[in-house]
């Protein structure tokens, strides 16, 4: 399932009525969610952030579950990235909560973030070119020695899954735009990934790389990953699967 978030920027007031935060949190009813559903890996609640007199986020509330996409829809500067980005430990929230399953927790930095089972995947790739593949996913491990004989193996069998037929060896300067943002997909996901942050992924994408795209997180979804889409293109929103809109805010100044 997909449940699209929507952020729209507009003058005045950002809160709907019935709401008691500035956003509708997309968490479903009872009669819309089985009874055995599992909690939702992610609770943000009340979540605000300023940058001087711009509000980009004002009282958000998100719940993110194992095995759906989500897509948060918006326009550009409407703060969906800024949102992604407490979450991924980039920025601190000047107010609001965040737990993870079910415990609350202060997300210091995006190392912080990925210990915590989130990884983030930017719009502008974070891939060294002139390294391999293999040495590009194992960069940043913990400790000064890493077993590649070890990881080789996990990574080559993560390329196959991913449809890349490449080898672990093959330099980043090698690989196509589409093939590199996979290579970024592995890296969070080697780690232990539960909850994945796609900010404007399609962005560098030809139409059929996009399609690719949607494809991958589809099979993530069914692997019971928390999949979130940050676009502000309302057709790839649409086309993951049909969802339903749980929530609309806008940034304001006061």
């Amino acid at each position: 399932m997909t449940r699209r978030v929507r952020q729209e920027r507009k003058n005045g007031n950002n809160r709907e009525p019935g709401s008691r935060d500035g956003f509708i949190s997309p968490v479903a009813t009872p009669s819309s969610r089985p009874a055995n559903t599992p909690s939702p890996i992610v609770e943000m609640r009340g979540i605000s952030k300023r940058f001087g007199p711009v509000v980009a986020n004002d009282r958000i509330s998100l719940d993110l579950w194992p095995g759906e996409i989500h897509a948060v829809l918006g326009e550009n500067g409407a703060g969906k990235t800024t949102l992604m980005n407490v979450l991924a430990g980039m920025y601190q929230p000047d107010s609001g909560t965040i737990r993870i399953a079910g415990q609350e927790v202060r997300i210091t930095s995006p190392a912080d973030a990925l210990q915590r089972g989130i990884g983030t995947v930017y719009q502008h790739f974070t891939l060294v070119p002139n390294l391999s593949i293999l040495e590009n996913v194992v960069l940043g491990e913990d400790g000064f020695l890493v077993d590649l004989g070890a990881a080789e193996g996990k990574v080559a069998s993560l390329l196959a899954d991913f449809g890349l037929d490449v080898s672990p060896h093959t330099e980043i300067r090698h690989l196509a735009l589409g093939q590199r943002q996979r290579v970024e997909i592995i890296k969070v996901l080697v780690r232990g990934s539960r909850v994945l942050l796609l900010d404007e992924p399609t962005s560098v994408l030809t139409p059929g790389e996009v399609t690719s795209l949607l494809d991958l997180l589809r099979r993530l979804r069914d692997q019971g990953i928390a999949v979130v889409l940050i676009t502000h293109k309302l057709a790839e929103a649409l086309g993951v699967e049909p969802g339903e809109l749980v929530g609309a805010s806008a940034p304001s100044t006061e």
